[in-house]
């Protein structure tokens, strides 16, 4: 398909409430959306996003640099600009902003190419016709009280949803320990995830680990630093806990040690920090030929596309009050039924922005042609 504009739009987008975990506090996320037309009169949309810091950088990138590039093919599909983002970005590399990039084109490349067939996205990577993944409760909670905290889980509860996670590292780890049993009480047998944000150190991990296990969580998610992918091996050598993580990996190298090492139980990687649908479904790939199972973090919105379409996806994380679907600025998208995620069955990854209400979040937009 032969690329025609390219319009690019930075859009700083308020969370739902103040999101803390063990790391970090913030506001906002920026959303960094590419709308690509064709020739044949198609429409492909992609974005990406960071949580409120970075976006100008990403944003000057794809309009500054990259989408000039791109409009002088002649052709452009998935696999062409797999191929293309390596001479794109020699200059500073494929890592890291990069990635984000890249992830927010690609995510348009395949719902146009879709669209072009007439078939939803995840049919298109290979999924079946209606598909529907599980899902669980996520949030950005460790400045909720017990109360808020244990009301939250009640109404996901009540919803249809049948799994759960919460974040933990207060400085206290009995506060964790309350923290967990109070929402044990309510959900009874279905599983309980937790997320440390890196916050602990391998030490810690060991002893805590240990502690969780006997209270029953169902995976211990990023205790330890992202990048520290020997420990992590260790980790799981040592504790009975499975140990999840992924998503703070923007480098392809240590995305690929992370399953061909085994680092982890569960592998979380991010498909907007990955490099879209393209790499996801490669490491996706790779993990289900070693036996790990995908849970991909956050970007419910793509990844139930991704899910939908791989044999090893066991959970689709919901994070109301920081994601795009319960933003306000969607028309369409996915939609949760008894604690499953279905992604929309039209064409295309079925995501459709209300532009007009996005409009009033703009911070930089442009248009290339």
């Amino acid at each position: 398909m032969k690329p025609i504009s390219i319009s690019i739009g930075l859009y700083k987008i308020p969370s739902r409430h103040v999101q803390e975990n063990a790391i970090a506090r913030f506001t906002a996320y920026e959303w960094i959306i590419v709308r690509m037309k064709f020739s044949n009169g198609i429409e492909g949309i992609g974005w990406t996003y960071t949580q409120g810091r970075g976006g100008s950088a990403i944003y000057h990138l794809i309009s500054d640099y990259w989408a000039k590039e791109l409009l002088s093919d002649s052709d452009l599909d998935p696999l062409t600009l797999n191929k293309r983002v390596w001479s794109l970005s020699y200059s500073y590399g494929l890592e890291g902003l990069s990635r984000l990039a890249y992830s927010a084109i690609d995510i348009a490349l395949w719902d146009a190419l879709a669209k072009a067939h007439d078939i939803p996205l995840y049919e298109m990577l290979g999924g079946p016709k209606s598909p529907k993944v599980k899902a669980y409760r996520s949030a950005i909670d460790l400045n909720f009280t017990i109360e808020e905290l244990v009301e939250d889980i009640k109404k996901f509860k009540n919803q249809g949803f049948k799994a759960f996670k919460i974040k933990i590292g207060k400085p206290n780890f009995e506060e964790d320990i309350e923290r967990i049993k109070a929402v044990k009480d309510v959900i009874g047998n279905y599983p309980l995830m937790v997320d440390v944000n890196r916050g602990w150190t391998f030490e810690e991990t060991i002893k805590k680990g240990k502690i969780l296990y006997d209270l029953g969580v169902y995976w211990l998610e990023e205790p330890i630093e992202a990048d520290l992918l020997d420990q992590y091996k260790m980790l799981r050598e040592k504790l009975d806990i499975p140990i999840a993580a992924g998503e703070s990996l923007y480098n392809g190298f240590e995305q690929t040690k992370l399953i061909t090492d085994k680092c982890v139980d569960i592998v979380q990687l991010d498909v907007l920090r990955s490099g879209g649908v393209t790499e996801w479904m490669k490491y996706a790939k790779l993990a289900e030929s070693l036996g790990l199972p995908m849970a991909p973090h956050f970007a419910e919105e793509i990844s139930v596309q991704v899910l939908s379409a791989v044999k090893n996806g066991i959970f689709l994380e919901h994070l109301p009050g920081s994601n795009l679907n319960d933003s306000g600025v969607l028309k369409s998208s996915l939609r949760f039924e008894d604690g499953y995620a279905i992604p929309p069955d039209k064409p295309g990854h079925g995501i459709e922005f209300d532009w007009e209400k996005l409009s009033k979040y703009q911070v930089l937009w442009t248009e290339v042609k």
